[in-house]
């Protein structure tokens, strides 16, 4: 077992630091006799030379870049950041009268397919246009309605929230101190409420035969099964950049929070969002986050912030071959864990990722509407 630690001493600003753990304690020793002729090799906790000369490193998982997930940090805990844009949910009611005649549009397209005398080509190409209407309609208009709809029944909770954190900006010049994606499922208790994660990602592979020992007169060999995981949060702190000459009221905090929460001060983010097909711009830019990072509808700074990376891996070992029956042990896990904090300001940035289910969906649906 290994520990190292890199660090500076005494009080300052915020600076990186590295922590690193290795452990491979939980490794059984191999124990057995083997005859080979006159000669008779007998080991007891006898720990293989593979064990102990390794040297473990992590799976490679392609995370994004420090610039990238500070400007995500900035984003999300901006104190301007709306919960609902109700300008921009007004907007979208236009689409409503729309959506509700696809409805209208995907029943009747059902029938024709349940109906024998429809059954031609065209009518199944129309019938799957229309299902592609209908897919686009419910993931790009009914579940966004839906979810603004639930946040104004709860819009009074985050008033009040955002009161307290404008008093502690404006009238007590605290500053705020926020950590966010810092909520890993492991860590969660029972009834608790699930936080959007800042990155997180895993990998397995398992390795093929290979000998942890030779030189005990026969062959010790097993198979490795690696699993790394890795999670991300950052920190930061927002302070005020102009006090008021005398200390707001509860209703002007009021007043001031209210506007924030429902996102009546228009902002380039809220144009932006109203724009046809920014969307599909920020599936590969993080456009979305830099405008979020940069607004600023109260006088408030940010610090830089801290990037923190936590990755896992653990290596367990089966073993295989014909020394099963002679030799015993060799098997376990090692453990190798990586701990890291990075201090960044945040950019804009522009990626390939990889797209999710919902992602795919809404692309096969745009193809099919296209296809002549």
């Amino acid at each position: 077992m290994s520990h190292t630690c890199t660090d500076d001493t005494g009080f300052g600003v915020d600076h990186a630091l590295t922590i690193t753990h290795v452990d491979k304690s939980a490794i059984t020793p191999i124990t057995g006799t083997f005859v080979s002729g006159i000669h008779v090799y007998r080991y007891t906790n006898w720990y293989a030379d593979y064990h102990r000369s390794i040297v473990l490193s992590h799976l490679s998982l392609s995370p994004p870049s420090d610039a990238s997930l500070a400007t995500t940090v900035r984003a999300r805990s901006n104190p301007s950041k709306p919960y609902i844009s109700v300008p921009n949910f007004l907007y979208e009611l236009k689409d409503l009268p729309g959506m509700i005649r696809d409805i209208g549009y995907l029943k009747l397209a059902a029938q024709r397919l349940l109906s024998k005398e429809h059954l031609r080509r065209l009518a199944i190409d129309k019938s799957a246009r229309g299902f592609a209407n209908q897919q686009l309609s419910i993931q790009m208009g009914w579940q966004p309605l839906i979810s603004d709809l639930a946040k104004l029944i709860d819009f009074q909770a985050r008033v009040d929230r955002k009161v307290v954190e404008l008093d502690n900006l404006f009238n007590k010049n605290e500053g705020l101190h926020r950590t966010v994606g810092r909520n890993p499922d492991a860590y969660r208790k029972p009834g608790s409420r699930q936080r959007a994660s800042l990155w997180s990602n895993s990998a397995t592979t398992t390795s093929g035969t290979i000998t942890i020992d030779s030189a005990i007169g026969q062959l010790i060999q097993a198979v490795a099964f690696t699993h790394t995981s890795a999670e991300s949060w950052g920190s930061i702190r927002w302070n005020a950049t102009s006090l008021p000459k005398t200390h707001y009221s509860n209703k002007e905090l009021t007043r001031r929070a209210r506007n924030i929460v429902l996102g009546l001060n228009l902002t380039p983010k809220q144009i932006w969002d109203a724009i046809p097909w920014t969307w599909l711009v920020g599936w590969f830019t993080n456009i979305d986050e830099y405008l979020g990072a940069h607004t600023n509808v109260i006088p408030v700074s940010c610090s830089n912030v801290c990037i923190m990376r936590r990755t896992r891996t653990t290596v367990s070992y089966s073993r295989v071959g014909a020394g099963i029956t002679t030799f015993r042990g060799g098997t376990g896990t090692t453990l190798f864990e990586s701990k890291s904090r990075s201090v960044s300001s945040g950019s804009l940035s522009a990626s390939i990722p990889f797209l999710s289910e919902r992602q795919l969906s809404i692309l096969g649906a745009l193809a099919i509407q296209r296809i002549r």
